[in-house]
């Protein structure tokens, strides 16, 4: 791996948006700015272990051979300094175009699939706090907005706010707020609730294991179910098109791919051994029958188990009674990762009803060991969407905005 250099000083602390260059970052500009950024974001990892981690995750599949553009900013003439930078990063997606009509054609629209694109992810906008409060950032990314629609050809991207809702709507983004559910155990230690009956325990999970009511999942495991959950989240965006049939919305998801999922693992898992000392072992679970799973990523700086993604079993299979239990299950069995791991909370992005009434029956059965929330989504990676050329994103509903999506 190269060593960072030192940032040399800027020509001018006058510098503007029109003394700066927008380019693609060389491997060497790369290590300047994960050396920036990583003063604020490498958290407990030491300045290398970070760096390290960001080129990894360089090379991972989805982002390796043009899959992520790393972008910055640099003063004219000064290569050395890092003004601001970025990733932006290709990742698959469905889109739906409805359209308002009569019976017939939204017959039509009912039989018309989902249409596979590329869309892209904004990540790891960071400006030089010698810098800011000029409009750095905002020049920037109104510059990748322009790059994406003229040689990406994606119609739509995201990005996840920790500013707030506002900065970025004014460059084009849309705001999707949207609920979580928040799981919290009221003793952050491993095999924490396990004073009673261990319901969410370590130990217990392996009894139920063992007993058949869950699986839990190995990576291979969790990636050997990517393919399945394509077709899963296809069929889902159709079937909401068809409830949905006549009334002009757009309906849009990303793919929750084996790519996608490997690149979230490899930050996953580099982090538990970095900080940890422990392999991740488990990805997450599945049910018996595999027709429900949830998968879970470890995130040690803010002491959460985030779902990356919760499949629950298809339409027409049990009813919903079976339904909310299989939930229940898997949200047992996040709940004891999460004390495993000594993490306090489980966080579900955009639950369903019935992840929503699992939920809440297991505070019923758990409490006060286990408190659950329904909340806005207020405390940081914010979503929002822009489409290509700044079209307007009010008809648009996002499926299947769960924490894969991230970036």
């Amino acid at each position: 791996m190269a060593s960072a250099t030192a940032q040399h000083p800027a020509s001018s602390d006058s510098l503007s948006v029109e003394d700066v260059i927008f380019t693609t970052a060389t491997p060497h500009q790369r290590i300047l700015a994960w050396t920036l950024n990583g003063t604020a974001w490498a958290g407990a990892m030491t300045l290398d272990q970070y760096i390290r981690r960001e080129t990894i995750l360089s090379e991972a599949p989805l982002s390796a051979n043009g899959g992520t553009t790393y972008l910055i900013l640099h003063p004219r003439g000064d290569p050395e300094t890092i003004v601001s930078s970025c990733e932006v990063t290709r990742k698959r997606a469905l889109v739906l175009v409805g359209e308002d009509g009569d019976r017939q054609q939204q017959q039509q629209q009912q039989q018309q699939p989902p249409r596979e694109v590329t869309a892209y992810g904004v990540a790891s906008v960071f400006t030089n706090p010698r810098f800011r409060g000029r409009g750095m950032a905002a020049h920037m990314l109104r510059k990748v907005q322009e790059l994406v629609d003229r040689e990406l050809n994606a119609e739509f991207g995201v990005l996840y706010s920790d500013i707030g809702r506002r900065y970025y709507s004014r460059l084009g983004w849309k705001d999707f707020g949207t609920p979580q559910l928040r799981l919290t155990l009221s003793e952050p230690a491993r095999d924490a609730g396990g004073s009673g009956d261990g319901s969410v325990s370590s130990p217990a999970l392996a009894t139920a294991a063992a007993k058949g009511s869950i699986a839990l999942l190995r990576e291979d495991e969790a990636l050997a179910l990517a393919e399945e959950d394509v077709e899963r989240v296809r069929r889902a965006l159709a079937e909401s098109a068809r409830l949905g049939a006549g009334d002009g919305r757009t309906r849009v998801a990303f793919l929750p791919d084996a790519e996608l999922l490997r690149w979230h693992f490899a930050r996953d898992g580099y982090a538990c051994r970095t900080l940890a000392g422990r392999e991740a072992a488990h990805r997450g679970a599945r049910t018996a029958d595999a027709s429900a799973w949830v998968l879970w990523d470890h995130d040690l700086r803010e002491g959460k188990l985030k779902v990356l993604r919760l499949v629950e079993d298809a339409a027409g299979s049990g009813g919903e009674g079976e339904r909310r239990e299989h939930v229940k299950a898997l949200l047992r069995a996040a709940l004891a990762e999460a004390a495993d791991w000594g993490l306090r909370t489980v966080l579900v992005w955009s639950p369903s009803k019935a992840a929503a009434a699992a939920a809440a029956e297991l505070w019923s059965e758990l409490q006060p060991r286990v408190q659950v929330a329904l909340e806005e989504r207020e405390d940081g990676s914010v979503p929002s969407l822009r489409w290509k050329g700044d079209k307007p994103l009010d008809n648009v509903v996002w499926e299947a905005n769960e924490y894969f999506a991230w970036c």
